[in-house]
């Protein structure tokens, strides 16, 4: 048991002959001697959509706080400036487009948390996604070039 992060060497692999094998927690694997494992027999295996739901919500959180201002107006207020002057209006989430590269599984998801806010989502991706066809009933997703 690891994480993506800490990983197991191919040293360590050959230190535990009895080894069968290595899962990791999270996503990647990256730090994972994968041609050792192979090498050896050892079956290698992630968490892929454990993180998605948190990652995509923290992502179209900060989009929302970009747009409507949220974590500057909390600067604005701590700051004491609301005693001088007004805090600017934010602007409207309705409408604004947003561009998402790579349209994975946390692609995907942000996508769908904007789409709830009327925000039109393009996306730039290496394969055309099907499914996130040009304006559909559900999905405001355009493959753009």
């Amino acid at each position: 048991m690891t994480t993506g992060m800490t990983g197991v060497d191919g040293a360590l692999m050959r230190a535990a002959p009895r080894l069968r094998a290595v899962a990791s927690l999270g996503v990647g694997f990256d730090s994972t001697d994968v041609v050792t494992a192979r090498e050896l027999g050892v079956a290698v295996s992630t968490t892929p959509d454990v993180l998605t739901d948190c990652v995509a919500d923290l992502g179209a959180g900060m989009v929302i706080d970009i747009v409507r201002g949220i974590s500057a107006a909390d600067r604005f207020v701590r700051r004491g400036k609301w005693a001088q002057s007004a805090m600017p209006l934010a602007h409207d989430m309705r409408g604004r487009r947003v561009g998402i590269v790579g349209l994975g599984r946390i692609g995907r998801a942000v996508a769908q948390r904007l789409v709830a806010f009327s925000v039109e989502v393009a996306y730039h991706n290496r394969h055309e996604v099907p499914g996130a066809g040009h304006g559909t009933a559900g999905e405001r997703l355009r493959q753009v070039s």
